[in-house]
């Protein structure tokens, strides 16, 4: 693990604070399964671990939608470069650029949690959101089908 600023440093403040007992849970099972002693120092290292990945939220955010648009492209160019050769379209690349598509959904759900979580965006628009992702693997499906049905006529 990469040292932290608190490493080092004398631990002297305490923290009173009332946990939902699935919290608790949840906390236990992380400190079990990373094996560390104490519950307290499992608290410390979540925050540390949540704090940086706060520091990174913004670019988290923007991941899913820009490897949405490359994976999209990347289709396009594959399916021109099949164009000019004259050689058939590998369906196994298809279930990569798939796979891909989907991890591109599965940031782009991520990148809506950490705005949830950080209260930049309402129930609502993560409902939005949501439907959003299922208007966008609808819109991949179709330009993937058209594209194949363009190179096998």
């Amino acid at each position: 693990m990469a040292r932290t600023k608190s490493q080092g440093e004398i631990k002297s403040h305490q923290q009173h604070l009332l946990m939902a007992p699935s919290e608790v849970e949840a906390i236990d099972n992380w400190m079990f399964k990373n094996r560390l002693k104490s519950r307290g120092e499992a608290i410390r290292r979540l925050c540390q671990i949540g704090l940086t990945y706060n520091e990174n939220a913004e670019r988290i955010e923007s991941l899913g939608d820009e490897m949405f648009e490359k994976t999209k492209r990347l289709l396009e160019l594959y399916v021109e470069g099949v164009e000019n050769s004259h050689e058939g379209i590998d369906e196994s690349f298809f279930l990569e650029m798939d796979a891909l598509f989907e991890r591109s959904l599965e940031l782009r759900a991520e990148g809506r949690y950490l705005k949830l979580m950080r209260g930049k965006l309402s129930d609502d628009e993560n409902e939005s959101a949501a439907t959003d992702a299922d208007r966008l693997r609808g819109q991949y499906a179709e330009h993937r089908r058209k594209l194949f049905a363009k190179k096998t006529t």
